[in-house]
């Protein structure tokens, strides 16, 4: 499981004779407004000890957050999950949902 937030950050300084100036400029995801300051991503509620047999269906919940809002990314050990016939993923603010479709022993992500 990956929390990660895109920004992009720029700081100027200009001195002064007396004096410095700081401005620091920082971007959210592309297509979201400027925010003035960040707050780094977190878990809010984290991952649980799921106990379960095979061919039965799981799910997997986290809540984040943070400023710029962190995008939400499931893996398994190296690989990272997408939504196919065997995993579905819900993100919509600042929860994340996994679901096992069928869980089993041993699975190929890759």
């Amino acid at each position: 499981m990956l929390l990660t937030r895109h920004i992009k950050s720029t700081e100027t300084m200009e001195s002064e004779s007396k004096g410095t100036t700081i401005e620091t400029v920082v971007k959210g995801a592309p297509g979201q407004p400027a925010i003035p300051t960040g707050t780094p991503p977190m878990f809010t509620k984290k991952l649980q000890p799921i106990y379960t047999t095979e061919k039965s269906s799981i799910q997997f919940e986290v809540e984040f957050k943070g400023a710029p809002p962190p995008t939400m990314s499931w893996f398994r050990e190296d690989y990272e999950i997408q939504n196919s016939n065997d995993f579905k993923i819900v993100t919509t603010g600042n929860k994340s949902v996994l679901v096992v479709k069928e869980v089993s022993e041993q699975r190929k992500l890759g």
